[in-house]
């Protein structure tokens, strides 16, 4: 399933052989919930066949396209300001066996201050919840990753600062946030961006756009488990192109499906 920019906002229905060896233009349409060619709309994350769709900034549903069904979760509108933006995520918690969304919002102070509001909605309780005991910093990817029952993000300690990032989690059994530990990276300026790869915690790094390198936890929480996959060479026009993360690799680990576009328009789930 892609997310599309232009012409129009749309998602589509691509099978990955398509994207492999086909052309993405042989994507179909898909009748999502509340399907306006004007409204943004992206994934924030799937789960057991549910998927959580956005719609421009306040709607947000749980959608199951098999029997096309959906629920619209209500109305939440944290006290928020001018100068903010928010990031969500969804995931499931197998203990208390709910569906949750976690919807976490910066907003800018004076200088290079923020707050930070966090809420979580449970698809049982039909609610929202404010959560307090948030201290990461700004939050530098878009959808929270769900791994091992937890949500992850990457964080900056400023607004803008790629130089010194933390991975931050939220269990969503108890609500509580953590932090990972990160590869050894090479030294070296590049742009990063979370992902999942065969259900374990990817980490993307393109170097100066010339070149990616693919890192994955093999083991869950421990930081020696770190271990760079792939190092996959930007094609053609190395000035403008930029990878996003892996969408998979084969059993024995001989091929990835890499999804990149010098415009940046189009993402995967």
């Amino acid at each position: 399933m892609l997310s599309f920019v232009q012409p129009e906002n749309n998602l589509k229905d691509c099978s990955l052989g398509s994207l492999l060896y086909g052309s993405v233009t042989e994507a179909f349409d898909l009748d999502y919930p509340m399907k306006n060619p004007v409204k943004s709309v992206w994934i924030v994350g799937s789960v057991n066949g549910l998927i959580c769709v956005a719609i421009e900034e306040n709607d947000l549903f749980i959608w199951n396209p098999s029997i096309r069904k959906f629920k619209r979760l209500p109305s939440f509108r944290p006290t928020l300001r001018c100068g903010y933006y928010f990031m969500y995520g969804f995931g499931y918690d197998e203990v208390n066996d709910d569906y949750k969304v976690v919807g976490v919002f910066c907003i800018f102070g004076v200088g290079s201050s923020y707050d930070v509001e966090v809420k979580v909605y449970g698809l049982k309780s039909d609610s929202w919840r404010n959560i307090d005991d948030y201290h990461g910093g700004v939050l530098l990817n878009d959808s929270g990753k769900f791994v091992k029952g937890k949500l992850h993000w990457a964080t900056s300690a400023r607004f803008g600062g790629y130089n010194g990032w933390d991975i931050v989690s939220i269990d969503l059994k108890d609500e509580k946030w953590g932090k990972i530990e990160q590869p050894c990276y090479e030294k070296g300026n590049f742009d990063f961006v979370l992902g999942v790869l065969e259900d374990n915690l990817s980490v993307l790094c393109n170097y100066n756009r010339t070149r990616a390198d693919v890192w994955i936890m093999k083991d869950y929480g421990v930081k020696d488990s770190w271990e760079k996959m792939y190092t996959i060479s930007c094609p053609n026009d190395p000035g403008k192109y930029m990878f996003s993360p892996p969408l998979c690799m084969s059993k024995k680990g001989s091929e990835k499906a890499m999804y990149g576009t010098t415009e940046q328009l189009i993402h995967h789930l």
